[in-house]
């Protein structure tokens, strides 16, 4: 499987067979995701929705502004799996990013079966070959993102 992951994508998959464990604090942290991605929005939209004591910084790397405010990143490289960055200056990437960001916002339980080392040899390739292949497979659901109007402000989102 890990013939049709790129090179940025094979590092992580070598690099995240540590078992992830890191602990919560009231320390802002970042993410970038990948705004053209219909389902990278949708989970993105839900973080904002429950994001109420503002913990999450957010960053579209599609956004027009994002190289010219952040020259010192990649946008290739966090194109190719969600990033998250901590306080402290940690890279946190792929499904390890995604359980930090719902344990953020108190929803840790739900996605902690992300975090079994005995789950994370299937888990982390598949999320892998998801990364590189979502714009194929969620194609489909751009449609209905572009009919939902969605505005967020101070934490809040309307739809």
């Amino acid at each position: 499987m890990t013939a049709l992951l790129s090179p940025v994508q094979q590092s992580c998959l070598k690099t995240s067979k540590r078992s992830f464990k890191m602990t919560l604090s009231n320390e802002k942290i970042t993410v970038f995701y990948d705004g053209s991605c219909p389902l990278c929005n949708w989970e993105i939209t839900h973080l904002k929705r429950k994001d109420t004591q503002n913990r999450i910084s957010f960053k579209d790397i599609q956004d027009e502004s994002f190289e010219a405010n952040h020259p010192d990143l990649n946008k290739q490289t966090l194109d190719a799996l969600l990033h998250v960055k901590t306080a402290s200056g940690e890279w946190v990437t792929g499904l390890d990013a995604t359980y930090l960001l719902w344990s953020s916002v108190g929803l840790s339980k739900w996605f902690s079966p992300l975090k079994w080392p005995w789950l994370q040899p299937i888990t982390k390739p598949c999320y892998l070959l998801f990364a590189k292949y979502r714009h194929q497979i969620t194609g489909g659901f751009s449609k209905r993102k572009q009919s939902i109007p969605l505005s967020c402000s101070k934490g809040k989102c309307n739809e």
